[in-house]
């Protein structure tokens, strides 16, 4: 059977001023535009029902928004949030993270409804993948001996400090959709980094996400091109913008005396590095791509409880799973939440290199550390959860219950 793909785009910036969500602020009243946002989508038309991959640049994205495109276009809808923190929020269940827009949210869900019913005409499809290097982000946890927010306040524990000696997935890998005549009609791409790269917190961003979009669309000169981003597991992951310690704020260096390096805030110099080095990659994984052996993609789901961690609400949580397998070799692993680098690898020595995790799938309930991270505590290890409105801890043995609910979507 012929791969028939459909794709568009929409632009969903909204109105000034407004306030957006992230850095752990509710009070960030936005009245200028750094880069636009948008939402972008992929539609397979030969699935039994018409299988949609949708990327917004927003924080997260939930299961509310999904059943309203689903009910009012017809399409399966697979949705994933790009993260960047300079967006409007429309997920209403964390009140302490950002102020949700519910105008904003019914202008999103009535532009994708359009956008998918407008999408572009069904066409014989090929996909092309391509994958290269980009040493740009680095692991955000290290022990330190430091004074810390919470009791014991001087101690030696886990910080969020640059730490170059974990490994981490820095792979591009690039996803290019080509019609018969050899046109590339839409492209997918995935890369694990938390998307804070924009110089300056106070705009409206579609952070590095949106400037790679604009550097394929150049590239090719399709300036309506649509291109998804499917965020790696980047819950313990950012930009390598660090400062050394005498260029770095007093108060860093009272905490962490013997610490030598630091993050520090983008400058538009390190912003301009950082897309340039993903360009480059781009451009590598684009001149080595080859065409796979795609089929009509499979897509499954399921719900995976969290028994010993819940809502304040005393709602037990439960997070969405799915696996979409079918292009080329590849199987595409969506987890709703904010994955730990540490599982790629993890996953990879399971399943395979080509098994690629994708993080802020739907309703995130936070963050999700590997086990020995809850143990290790800091901020993704268990810190994270009075700040998304959770009570509890994971339980014993959490780990292993996710890898055995991913066999068995894997094995489906």
């Amino acid at each position: 059977m012929d791969l028939k793909i459909s794709s568009f785009k929409v632009d969903i910036t909204p109105n000034l001023p407004c306030n957006v969500a992230g850095y752990g602020s509710l009070d960030r009243n936005i009245e200028k535009v750094f880069s636009r946002l948008e939402a972008n989508g992929l539609v397979w038309e030969n699935c039994e029902k018409p299988l949609a991959l949708i990327q917004l640049d927003t924080l997260y994205v939930t299961s509310e928004l999904r059943k309203i495109i689903e009910e009012r276009t017809g399409v399966q809808a697979v949705l994933i949030a790009s993260h960047t923190h300079g967006a409007p929020f429309l997920d209403r269940n964390k009140t302490k993270l950002g102020i949700y827009d519910q105008e904003y949210f019914e202008i999103v869900a009535d532009k994708l409804v359009e956008a998918i019913k407008e999408r572009s005409t069904t066409q014989k499809s090929e996909i092309y993948c391509g994958e290269s290097q980009a040493n740009v982000a680095v692991f955000r946890r290290k022990k330190a001996f430091g004074l810390f927010a919470r009791n014991p306040f001087l101690a030696y524990k886990v910080a969020l400090l640059p730490n170059p000696d974990i490994s981490i997935d820095q792979r591009v890998t690039c996803f290019f959709v080509r019609d018969a005549g050899g046109v590339v009609t839409a492209i997918f791409w995935r890369f694990t980094c938390h998307p804070v790269t924009t110089p300056g917190r106070e705009q409206i961003s579609s952070d590095y996400p949106g400037a790679i979009r604009t550097y394929f669309r150049k590239k090719l000169n399709n300036e309506n091109l649509p291109v998804v981003f499917l965020p790696g597991p980047a819950g313990d992951v950012r930009p390598a913008f660090t400062n050394e310690s005498g260029k770095t704020e007093l108060i860093r260096r009272l905490r962490f005396p013997f610490q030598s390096t630091f993050f520090s805030y983008p400058t538009k110099s390190q912003y301009e590095y950082f897309n340039k080095s993903l360009s480059d990659a781009i451009l590598d994984a684009f001149d080595s791509a080859k065409i796979t052996v795609s089929s009509t993609p499979k897509w499954s789901r399921v719900s995976l409880a969290l028994k010993s961690l819940s809502r304040l609400s005393g709602e037990d949580i439960k997070y969405p799973l799915g696996v979409l397998s079918g292009v080329g070799d590849s199987i595409f692993l969506f987890v709703g939440a904010e994955v730990s680098s540490q599982y790629q690898e993890i996953i990879s020595n399971r399943w395979g290199r080509k098994v690629f995790i994708c993080s802020y799938f739907e309703d995130v309930f936070g963050y999700l550390p590997t086990e020995d991270q809850v143990d290790e505590g800091g901020y993704e290890g268990k810190d994270f959860i009075p700040l998304f409105d959770l009570r509890g801890d994971f339980a014993l043995g959490f780990q292993n219950e996710l890898l055995k609910a991913i066999k068995g979507l894997i094995s489906c």
